[in-house]
């Protein structure tokens, strides 16, 4: 959608994309909102998708073509911002000054930034870098001037804004059967839980961050969604005590105090799926103070 510049700020109004009053943008703690000035939004669109294929030839002998798996690309998100000085008499200086603060905000980065949004009551967040910011300064000296912005979702998939995490302890059990003893007798044994039901409440599979902290002997940890079949993935170590474990489910990463223990992992790499899933902790041997907890967003394409 492109926009030109109006004669007057008002005139713009008709280009905001999506055309509603709830959305307000975020990043780098500058806030651009659609009605208030300095920095007034009127293109926001984080929602368009292209596909492209990770293989993809033409059939041998026979019409048409062959194509393998596919992945979402990244996504580039437009932005549109009017930067409207408060009062219009003071001209180009006093919106320089506002420019540059938009400007910091969408300055290069060379780490993936958190970029948050609100549709209504809703909070969501998006991660990747700013990728271009041009005022078109023709109007400035009238204290307001249109500034394309742009943000590259390296990730294209678009998160809550509220992160849940779950903590969990080992399972352990209790009573049983004990030797010596007499007939008849009984067997009566419990397991305190080690696993929990968490719930990604969006349409799109979610990775889990799990942290680990030891002391805990080659720990497991499992996860079965509702009506399927349950992943178990594994680390052939221990983690002694005060050593802590990060797991990262979607890139497929583990770190041991911040060194990467990668080749130390067994079983399936699994995500969260929409719905209600099954997590569960566990180990070779019993540890009452190893914990898991893990983290993650409901996820949206």
């Amino acid at each position: 959608m492109s926009v030109v510049a109006p004669d007057t700020p008002d005139v713009a109004a008709g280009y905001l994309c999506p055309p509603t009053n709830d959305v307000s943008v975020t990043l780098r703690g500058l806030t651009l909102h659609h009605h208030d000035p300095p920095f007034v939004l009127f293109e926001f669109n984080p929602w368009s998708r292209s596909v492209r294929a990770d293989a993809e030839a033409a059939n041998a002998w026979a019409d048409g073509g062959w194509s393998g798996h596919e992945w979402l690309d990244m996504v580039t998100v437009p932005l549109n911002v009017l930067v409207k000085t408060e009062d219009a008499t003071r001209g180009t200086p006093a919106w320089l000054r506002l420019q540059q603060q938009l400007s910091a905000a969408f300055a290069p980065s060379h780490v993936d930034l958190p970029l948050s949004f609100t549709a209504g009551p809703d909070g969501y967040v998006i991660f990747g870098r700013p990728r271009l910011v041009e005022p078109l300064a023709e109007t400035a000296f009238r204290g307001w001037a249109l500034c394309r912005a742009a943000f590259r979702m390296l990730d294209p998939h678009i998160y809550s804004g509220t992160e849940h995490s779950v903590s969990l302890m080992l399972p352990l059990a209790t009573g049983g059967l004990t030797v010596p003893f007499t007939v008849p007798f009984a067997i009566e044994a419990s397991v305190s839980s080690g696993s929990a039901s968490i719930t990604n409440a969006g349409t799109a599979a979610t990775g889990l961050l799990l942290t680990i902290t030891g002391p805990v002997a080659q720990p497991r940890v499992s996860l079965q969604p509702s009506g399927g079949d349950a992943k178990l993935l594994r680390y052939m170590d221990t983690v002694a005590a005060g050593e802590t474990l990060v797991i990262d489910t979607m890139a497929r990463t583990a770190y041991l105090n911040g060194v990467s223990r990668r080749g130390r992992m067994a079983g399936e790499w699994f995500l969260l799926e929409p719905g209600t899933s099954e997590l569960s902790f566990n180990a070779a041997s019993y540890s009452a103070t190893a914990t898991l907890v893990a983290t993650w967003r409901d996820a949206w394409l």
